[in-house]
């Protein structure tokens, strides 16, 4: 059973025929020149750990299909967009990302800081728990106030008509004082 294949720093140009290895579950293609990862999506099934660090890689369409896929090394490629970085966010497993070194890292952490970066980055992967060698750490409490604030169930609504109706009849009450001390 074949489950690891490293190709670091040999000038490898493009991904082929990784449909032989059925139980290909870490593929190391560092340091390489790679431009596309056209052809990764051959491994689909099996791939756990992919590491591309130190390559020319821009696109990130093939990751889409890689849904055991937990780690992806991906340091020092050309990712330059959110639009490219989205197609991480349909892998359901991925649970530790390097991507310190990509235009889009370093122009966002330049300009807004590292913590903009990382909190965009866990915004967007949710599944994540290490992020540059780091722990990602979320506040459980802030998530769940975030994810039911948009949100009303029937209990809220009628104690907000109740109050609603409560503070129309203390204008009122409010209204009549007024107009009597007016007439006095």
């Amino acid at each position: 059973m074949f489950e690891t294949s490293s190709c670091f720093s040999i000038k490898i140009s493009a991904i082929a025929n990784l449909q032989s290895f059925k139980h290909l579950k870490v593929l190391s293609l560092g340091r390489n020149l790679l431009k596309t990862l056209q052809g990764v999506e051959a491994a689909a099934d099996s791939l756990e750990q992919l590491w591309i660090s130190y390559n020319q890689v821009d696109k990130l369409k093939p990751l889409r299909n890689l849904v055991k896929l937990k780690v992806l090394y991906m340091s020092h490629n050309l990712v330059r967009e959110w639009r490219e970085f989205e197609h991480m966010c349909e892998l359901p497993c991925l649970e530790d990302l390097v991507f310190i070194g990509n235009p889009l890292e370093e122009e966002l952490s330049a300009a807004a800081g590292t913590s903009k970066y990382t909190d965009e980055v866990t915004r967007r992967l949710l599944y994540l728990r290490k992020l540059d060698g780091f722990p990602v750490i979320r506040d459980s409490e802030e998530e769940a106030t975030e994810e039911l604030s948009g949100t009303l169930d029937l209990e809220e609504i009628e104690r907000m008509a109740a109050d609603s109706d409560e503070n129309e009849d203390d204008e009122d009450e409010e209204e009549g004082v007024d107009a009597a001390d007016v007439t006095e």
